[in-house]
C-alpha cells in the first residue's frame, strides 16, 4: 500500500531536488573545457602541457589556497550564501573566459572556477548530513553525485555538440558563453533553499586550536581516507581530461563524435556508479559498520585496475566500455567514501574534513595527473602516446589506492 510523504518527507525531497540541481551546475562549470580541448588548443597555440595546466593546477591550486578557510565558513556560518556566491562567480568567470585573448587571462578564469566549483559541492554534502540520519546518507548523497556526474557528461556531451554546430575554429567561445548563461539559473535555486538546523551545533566562535585537536584525534582515519580517495582521484582525474584527446588520437575521431562517447560514458557511470556505491554503503553500514563500508571500497578500487587499461585498448568499442566501467566504479568509490565521512566524522569538523579531501583531490586529481600524463607521454615518445600514458597511471594508481583503503580499516573500531 502506498503511503504519501509527511510534510517533512516532502520538503527533504524539494531540498535534495535542489542541491542535486545546484551540484549538477558546479561541476558543468568545472568541466566546460573538457570537449573542446583540441579547438582550444588550436585557436590559441596551446601545447599539451599549456592544456594540461588549464585542467590541471588552474583548477587545482586555488583550491588548496581555500580548502581550510571555506570549510571553517562551512562548519561556521551560513552554507546557503556559500552556495549562492561559488555558482555566480563561476558563471561570471566561464563567461570571462570565453573572450580570453591569451592563455594567461583563460588561466585566471579557471582559477576562479576551481575554487568556486568544489566549495559548492562541499557545502551540498554538509546540508545532508543535518538532513537525513545515518542509515540514509548514502541514498541522499548519492542523488547529489549523480547531479554531479550528470553536470560532467552533459560538458562532454552538450559541448561537444555545440562545438560542431558553431563551425568555426573559435566557436569555442560561442559555447563558453552559453554555458555562463546556462550557470546563471542555479544560482537563483540556491536561493531557494532552507538552512537546515545543525544536527550538533557549532558555536561560531569554537578556536582553531580546539579544530586542531579534534583533526587530531581523528587524523588516522582523515589521512587514510584522503590518500586512498587521492589516488582514485588521480586516476579519474587523468580520465577526465585526457580521455578525448586519446580517443581523437588513437581513433581519428570528430570533436562530435568524441564529445558523444565520452558524454555517454560518463552518464551510464554517472548513473550506475552512485546507484551500486550508495545502497551498497548503506547495506555495509547497517550489517557490519564503516570497517565493512571501508572493505567494499578496496574491491571496488581493486576492479579499477584493469578497467584503468582503457587508455592502451586498440578498439575504439572495448577502450569505451572499459572507459565507463572505470568510471562507474570510480562513482561508486566515492559517493562510499562520502557515506563514510559524514557518518564517522563529527558535525564540527566534517566540513573542514571534506574540504581536505576535495584539496588532496584538487592536488593529485586536477593538479598533478594532467601534467603527469602528458610528461609520461612525452619520456616513450610523444602525443602519440598519449593514451599508453593515460593507462599507466590509470591502473598504477587504482591499485595503490586499494591498498591504502585496505590498510584504513585498522583506523576504525569494530562494530
Amino acid at each position: 500500500m502506498f503511503v504519501p510523504p509527511t510534510a517533512a518527507g516532502r520538503h527533504r525531497l524539494v531540498q535534495l531536488s535542489l542541491l542535486t540541481c545546484i551540484a549538477m551546475g558546479g561541476m558543468y562549470a568545472r568541466s566546460a573545457l573538457g570537449p573542446m580541448l583540441e579547438a582550444l588548443r588550436g585557436s590559441l597555440s596551446l601545447s599539451d602541457e599549456q592544456v594540461a595546466v588549464l585542467q590541471g593546477p588552474a583548477l587545482a591550486a586555488p583550491l588548496l589556497l581555500s580548502s581550510i578557510p571555506v570549510g571553517m565558513i562551512i562548519d561556521r556560518f551560513s552554507r546557503r550564501g556559500v552556495l549562492v556566491a561559488s555558482l555566480a562567480l563561476s558563471a561570471v568567470a566561464t563567461g570571462l573566459g570565453a573572450v580570453a585573448p591569451t592563455f594567461y587571462f583563460l588561466f585566471a578564469t579557471r582559477c576562479v572556477v576551481g575554487a568556486c566549483a568544489p566549495a559548492s559541492a562541499i557545502a551540498a554534502y554538509s546540508f545532508l548530513a543535518d538532513m537525513y540520519s545515518p542509515e540514509t546518507r548514502g541514498r541522499a548523497t548519492t542523488a547529489v553525485l549523480l547531479g554531479q556526474l550528470a553536470g560532467t557528461a552533459a560538458a562532454f556531451a552538450i559541448g561537444g555538440q555545440l562545438l560542431m554546430l558553431a563551425h568555426s575554429p573559435t566557436g569555442w567561445r560561442t559555447v563558453m558563453i552559453l554555458t555562463a548563461c546556462a550557470l546563471l539559473p542555479t544560482a537563483g535555486l540556491a536561493l531557494l533553499l532552507q538552512e537546515p538546523w545543525r544536527i550538533r551545533g557549532v558555536d561560531r566562535r569554537l578556536s582553531l586550536q580546539l579544530a586542531k585537536s579534534e583533526m587530531w584525534r581523528h587524523r588516522r582515519l582523515i589521512a587514510t581516507l584522503i590518500a586512498g580517495m587521492a589516488m582514485v582521484n588521480l586516476a579519474d582525474g587523468a580520465a577526465l581530461v585526457w580521455t578525448a584527446p586519446t580517443l581523437s588520437r588513437n581513433f581519428g575521431l570528430t570533436a562530435g563524435r568524441v564529445g558523444t562517447l565520452t558524454g555517454s560514458a560518463l552518464l551510464v557511470a554517472g548513473l550506475l556508479g552512485p546507484l551500486i556505491g550508495g545502497p551498497l554503503a548503506d547495506l555495509c553500514h547497517r550489517t557490519g559498520g564503516s570497517r565493512r563500508t571501508v572493505l567494499l571500497v578496496a574491491g571496488l578500487a581493486f576492479l579499477c585496475v584493469p578497467a584503468g587499461l582503457f587508455g592502451s585498448f586498440p578498439d575504439e568499442t572495448v577502450a569505451v566500455v572499459s572507459l565507463t566501467v572505470f568510471l562507474m566504479l570510480a562513482n561508486a568509490i566515492s559517493v562510499s567514501v562520502i557515506a563514510i565521512t559524514v557518518v564517522v566524522i563529527p558535525n564540527e569538523i566534517r566540513g573542514l574534513t571534506m574540504t581536505l579531501q576535495w584539496g588532496s583531490g584538487a592536488l593529485f586529481g586536477l593538479g598533478l595527473a594532467p601534467v603527469l600524463v602528458s610528461e609520461i607521454s612525452g619520456r616513450l615518445g610523444g602525443a602519440r602516446y598519449i593514451g599508453t600514458s593515460l593507462a599507466m597511471v590509470c591502473a598504477t594508481t587504482a591499485l595503490i589506492g586499494t591498498l591504502i583503503f585496505l590498510a584504513s580499516r585498522r583506523t576504525l573500531a569494530p562494530t
